[in-house]
């Protein structure tokens, strides 16, 4: 019997690896998945669409489609995803199209009509609480 105590973190001399040998000496297998080399075929394959009979589409194609559908229909977290998606995408480039800018002016319109509400409404709530 030896004066070694084997327990937690001290595994049994014999079953210790010897000075140089490797915990997984064959390694990993060749051929073997990763997650960056599975991830883009499983988005490739084939699915049924919800809805139409027989029609197929891949699944990112049906990942987008509710993802923008979800957002339409007035959901704030997917409506986010898309555009943040949208952005990553499609970065501005100089030439900036007349219609966004319009859009732009619309929307900021918008905005300080909203904040002008939300200004008179606070004030009126002022006076009343007087």
């Amino acid at each position: 019997m030896t004066d070694y105590d084997s327990g937690y973190g001290r595994p049994p001399l014999h079953t210790r690896f010897k000075p140089g040998q490797s915990g997984s000496p064959k390694g990993r297998p060749k051929g073997t998945v990763s997650f960056r080399s599975d991830f883009p075929e499983e988005l490739a394959e084939l699915i049924a669409v919800p809805g139409d009979s027989g029609k197929l589409c891949t699944k990112r194609r049906a990942i987008v489609r509710k993802l923008i559908s979800e957002a339409i229909s007035g959901d704030a977290k997917d409506a986010t995803a898309l555009i943040s998606l949208c952005a990553r995408l499609f970065p501005e480039n100089e030439e900036a199209d007349p219609r966004v800018a319009d859009d732009d002016a619309f929307v900021e319109k918008l905005a300080e009509r909203e904040r002008q509400a939300a200004d008179a409404d606070s004030t009126i709530a002022e006076r009343n609480d007087e």
